[in-house]
């Protein structure tokens, strides 16, 4: 029953109290109305200025039990019965009345279970005095169904969800834990073409957005982790980027933000289409400007790997061009000394042979020879450095045996030792052996124990010896020490080169080039090896090369 705390006929209708009646006086209509508003199906109460309730019925009295599992109580505040957030959504809407403004709203509500909201709509009425002013205000409430509750709350003038369906630029869906679909935005129909005839359930909605099987199945499963994600966390909206297939058969690139508001799942939708063609574009003009970068990267550094080449070959133009003059040097002044000493002597001898005696006969023989070895000596080194330097020359390596090979090279070198009573000596062991080309390995040895020889004054000696390299690896190191005149700093620092004339004559006035040094190097690095020389001036010379160490088959072990 509508209550009423009094019955007195002077109280305003409407005015609640503590007994049953309606509290419109005592008249026999009282009763009539009473029944009528019991009977109507809509829940009615009224409220006073501070919203305690004045009266209600008993629909209102059940649908406050159903909702919060409390009975209302005339004189209780209304505020008392609803969370807190759902008590300002209610109060503004009683404020309009209590202002004198009778309006429609709908509100929802949180269910019982705190997991469900309730749809409803409060028609609002100001309960005015005799006066006119307003004491109260008289609501009627219905239940909406939930879609229906969404459609007119989104259409409700005023609110916020009216401002989001018709301001914002965003297609906005909202569906139901089944997959009913409950309201699209105008902007969501405009985009798409799709109403709510269309697509009245997701079950619609999937197939026609997205028509193949495989980007649909991708779809759903994007769209459901998505959903996981409830609104009241306040945690930022996951966000999807997926084509939909519109109406008109047309594909729209979206983006999607979703979230769920209890058992409503929400939805805004951005055409990004023109976005996603500008990035394309972009990615392609970026690609674009990327292969320029890499053709012009590649050119540079192929202008670049040119100018070196052609710096290089400057450079061994350079180095070619100063060989070439140092070997017309040679040609023209060392070759050419020896043979002109050989011609004086020979013609010395001539004129004075019938004055002689056989001493003065054999020292100018020796002399000749002499002469003629010098000049042998340096033709040979001709012929094999321009062989060397054509690349005529191939190292056919086998395995020599050191201590003979020094031995044989002393023997060719006897002679002139011999006339300068240098003492010579070969300290390499037996049975030690080199990997080497046996005709290379004569001409670094010659050219060094000649050089000591050379350079080494009467009496004095040369020691040849051979041991393993102190380095890290399989080489032999030999070598080659003088008691002879020593070579200055400055002469040692280009001593195996030919950039500087390096060649002095020797204790004897013997003719040196510099060029059998120089070979002495290119032959020992073309096996790999290093040569090196320790000296000082008036203290005589130390040559030293390394070549790799040769295995000697078992028959030449023994």
């Amino acid at each position: 029953m509508l209550s009423d705390p009094s019955s007195s006929s002077s109280e305003p209708e409407g005015a609640g109290g503590g007994s049953a009646q309606c509290g419109v006086g005592g008249d026999s209509g009282v009763p009539v109305r009473e029944a009528l508003l019991e009977c109507c199906g809509a829940a009615l109460f009224a409220l006073d200025r501070s919203y305690r309730y004045l009266a209600f019925n008993r629909a209102h009295s059940a649908f406050l039990k159903q909702l919060t599992g409390r009975d209302p109580a005339v004189g209780v505040s209304l505020a008392e019965y609803l969370p807190a957030d759902d008590w300002k959504q209610v109060r503004r809407s009683v404020d309009r009345a209590l202002g004198g403004t009778a309006s429609v709203a709908v509100v929802d509500l949180a269910g019982r279970s705190g997991d469900t909201r309730v749809f409803l709509e409060v028609d609002h009425r100001p309960l005015r005095a005799d006066d006119g002013s307003v004491y109260g205000v008289a609501l009627s409430v219905r239940e909406l169904t939930r879609r229906e509750g969404v459609e007119r709350g989104f259409r409700e003038p005023g609110s916020v969800f009216h401002l989001l369906a018709e301001i914002a630029p965003l297609g906005i869906g909202i569906s139901d834990a089944a997959e009913n679909t409950l309201y699209l935005n105008p902007r969501f129909t405009e985009l798409f073409g799709y109403t709510l005839d269309d697509i009245p359930t997701l079950r619609e909605w999937w197939p026609k957005a997205y028509p193949d099987p495989a980007l649909r199945r991708k779809a759903r499963s994007r769209w459901s982790a998505a959903m996981q994600n409830p609104a009241a966390t306040r945690e930022p909206f996951p966000t999807l980027e997926l084509p939909v297939t519109c109406a008109d058969g047309t594909v729209r690139q979206v983006e999607f933000r979703t979230a769920s508001m209890g058992s409503l799942n929400v939805v805004f939708l951005n055409d990004i289409s023109e976005r996603v063609k500008s990035e394309s574009v972009q990615r392609a003009l970026t690609r674009r400007l990327e292969r320029s970068r890499q053709t012009q990267a590649e050119t540079l550094r192929e202008k670049t790997r040119l100018i070196s080449e052609l710096n290089r070959s400057m450079e061994s133009l350079e180095e070619t061009n100063a060989v070439k003059n140092k070997l017309f040097s040679i040609i023209a002044h060392d070759l050419r000394s020896p043979f002109s000493a050989f011609l004086n002597l020979l013609g010395s001898l001539r004129e004075e042979f019938p004055a002689l005696d056989p001493a003065e006969v054999r020292e100018y023989l020796d002399l000749l020879q002499s002469s003629a070895s010098g000049a042998y000596e340096l033709l040979e080194n001709l012929l094999e450095w321009a062989a060397l330097q054509e690349g005529s020359i191939t190292v056919r390596a086998a395995v020599c045996e050191v201590g003979p090979a020094v031995a044989r090279n002393i023997g060719v070198c006897g002679g002139a030792a011999a006339r300068k009573s240098i003492h010579m000596v070969n300290r390499c062991a037996e049975g030690m052996h080199v990997s080497a080309d046996p005709q290379m390995l004569d001409t670094v040895l010659r050219n060094l124990i000649g050089n000591a020889v050379k350079f080494t004054h009467e009496g004095g000696r040369v020691e040849v010896f051979a041991a393993p390299a102190p380095e890290a690896g399989e080489f032999i190191e030999i070598g080659v020490r003088d008691t002879g005149i020593g070579i200055p700093g400055e002469l040692r620092e280009h001593i195996f080169s030919l950039d500087r004339k390096t060649g002095r004559p020797g204790t004897h006035g013997e003719v040196s080039s510099g060029l059998g040094l120089a070979l002495c190097k290119d032959f020992v690095e073309l096996h790999k090896g290093r040569i090196s020389v320790e000296s000082e001036t008036g203290a005589g010379a130390t040559f030293r090369f390394t070549l790799p160490a040769g295995h000697a088959p078992p028959t030449a072990a023994r």
